[in-house]
């Protein structure tokens, strides 16, 4: 939609074309009667009008607080639902809690995540160091076989260390060659 048409600003008096002023769909043409330009100027006056007086600077600062806590403040809290059901899974899994307490102190390269290949006792400090989607990917696709406490693959067959490294190093740049 091409908009033709030009209008006199009220305020400067100005023929000005039609795109230079605001839509207000209460105004006859639907458009407001002062251009963009002068509603600018004067909205900056008034703000530097209003600036001088204290009581109005400290309730913009109490509005722009509770504007700050009402959208971007995270709740200090975490959520209930979320802490249950990690609560239910690490006690089905309390070996995956003992590997995961283990191995803490272990720090991943930046973009990586650790992935632990088994979760026998003498296992929990050797990790892989994994990209974010592909240990999403491998999740997704094998199945933690609770008796053994290592994964299985499509096949059902139980995966080494080697059978991960091998799934992480096909997915280009998944796995990070730091051990730790």
């Amino acid at each position: 939609m091409i908009i033709t048409g030009i209008k006199t600003c009220i305020r400067c008096d100005i023929p000005k074309l039609k795109v230079e002023f605001y839509k207000h769909y209460a105004m006859g043409d639907g458009y407001l009667s002062v251009c963009i330009e002068c509603v600018k100027k004067r909205v900056k006056d008034r703000y530097a009008e209003k600036k001088k007086d204290p009581s109005f600077i400290e309730s913009e600062r109490k509005r722009g607080r509770d504007k700050f806590h009402r959208l971007y403040k995270k709740p200090t809290q975490p959520i209930k639902g979320k802490k249950i059901s990690m609560k239910l899974y690490y006690d089905k899994y309390p070996e995956k809690k003992a590997a995961k307490n283990h191995s803490q102190n272990i720090k991943a390269p930046e973009g990586f995540q650790k992935h632990h290949w088994s979760y026998c006792e003498e296992d929990w400090k050797d990790v892989l160091f994994v990209s974010k989607e592909a240990h999403y990917l491998f999740h997704r696709q094998h199945i933690y076989d609770p008796e053994r406490m290592k994964y299985r693959d499509h096949k059902g067959l139980l995966m080494e260390k080697v059978d991960h490294r091998f799934f992480f190093k096909s997915r280009s740049g998944a796995l990070a060659e730091i051990q730790p």
